[in-house]
């Protein structure tokens, strides 16, 4: 039986929009482009891991389908230590999009990622009846659909398989399953419906969709963007056609309680709506707002202390941190993404919850 929910550690891929210097939009251009680190290139002195396979699968929970996987085994595999996990949808293709063999040699000898043991698995597909006919394709079954039935063929079909070559690890801590698209939705549900199993998310490119709880109907207008205090504590919803925004205390369960409207949002002449949509929080605990007036920006107390001025007369509708440092601002106002530096740091979705200094009074 699996065990009660555990936390997820849930590294989910972003794209990043932004505003440097003075505003001014960013064209598309090559030059512009995120270019490779040199952790996705084979790198001198560094032992090459191997991949086996394509192997073939039969499945018992998916009647009638077959399917390929491929396991990279890294050079520093030893049979008598068990390895980690990353298990990647969509198989060695995926595995070969996002660089993973050698991207894993690389921080495998680096001492930067433990012994990980890859298994990069195909979906299924029921072969054709005869030769003039199409076989059936499983992918959006066994990847959009909710429920444990997918998490059940890899912990009860697929790692038995492995394991009878390879020693794994059974802390679920060791495990990450990744896939992007629909894959990153069949990753973050298995790891969802068994965490005793995998806790260890890699979700790229992926929209949730599914059966959801109101929990809180009264006092929305319009709620649209929504974030995170940088403590972990506080969750924040923007009302666009209100002059505020909602916050609520995040419980250990997930639960939220004490409701109250956090500040308010200075609004355009003779208008009663902010305008409030997107969000983001900076290490200082201060949290943007872009509005119909431009990008307020409000302490912890909720008091707008700066607002930025829209760079052209269109909605703005996003806002967040990016670069190395994450000190600058990428906004999206109407058909551009605009960027600029700024004085504060914003917080990777990746980083740990951390608590911000104590506001001025």
């Amino acid at each position: 039986m699996p065990s009660p929910r555990a936390p997820l550690l849930l590294t989910v891929a972003v794209l990043l929009y932004g505003l440097a210097g003075l505003p001014r939009a960013l064209p598309q251009t090559p030059k512009q482009r995120s270019s490779l680190t040199s952790d996705s290139k084979p790198q001198a002195g560094v032992p090459q891991g191997k991949v086996e396979g394509p192997h073939s699968l039969k499945s018992r929970i998916f009647p009638g389908t077959e399917r390929n996987y491929w396991v990279y085994v890294p050079s520093q595999y030893k049979p008598d230590k068990p390895a980690c996990l990353l298990v990647v949808q969509d198989g060695l293709g995926r595995a070969k999009a996002w660089r993973l063999p050698t991207v894993m040699d690389n921080l495998i000898h680096r001492g930067e990622m433990p012994v990980t043991i890859g298994i990069f698995v195909s979906p299924g597909v029921v072969p054709a009846p005869r030769p003039n006919a199409q076989p059936r394709f499983n992918r959006s079954f066994e990847y959009d659909g909710l429920g444990d039935r997918y998490a059940r063929f890899l912990i009860d079909e697929l790692l038995p398989e492995v394991k009878r070559h390879y020693k794994l690890s059974d802390d679920p801590n060791d495990r990450a399953i990744a896939g992007a698209s629909s894959g990153g939705i069949c990753a973050f549900n298995v790891a969802w419906e068994r965490p005793d199993q995998f806790r260890r998310v890699f979700s790229s490119i992926v929209t949730f969709a599914g059966h959801v709880k109101p929990v809180d109907t009264k006092g929305l207008d319009f709620p649209n963007g929504v974030i995170r205090s940088s403590d972990g504590t506080q969750l924040y919803v923007a009302d666009t056609r209100r002059s505020h925004v909602n916050i609520y205390q995040i419980r250990d369960d997930g639960r939220l309680q004490f409701k109250e409207p956090f500040g308010h949002l200075h609004l355009a002449p003779e208008s009663d709506q902010s305008g409030a949509d997107g969000m983001t929080v900076d290490r200082a605990g201060r949290v943007y707002v872009t509005t119909r007036l431009g990008l307020q920006i409000c302490d912890q107390l909720g008091r707008v202390q700066l607002i930025l001025t829209k760079p052209q007369r269109a909605w703005l509708s996003n806002v967040t941190f990016g670069g190395p440092n994450f000190d600058t601002l990428y906004v999206t106002c109407g058909d551009k993404v605009y960027r600029r530096r700024i004085k504060a740091t914003g917080r990777s979705p990746a980083d740990a919850p951390a608590k911000p200094p104590k506001p001025r009074l």
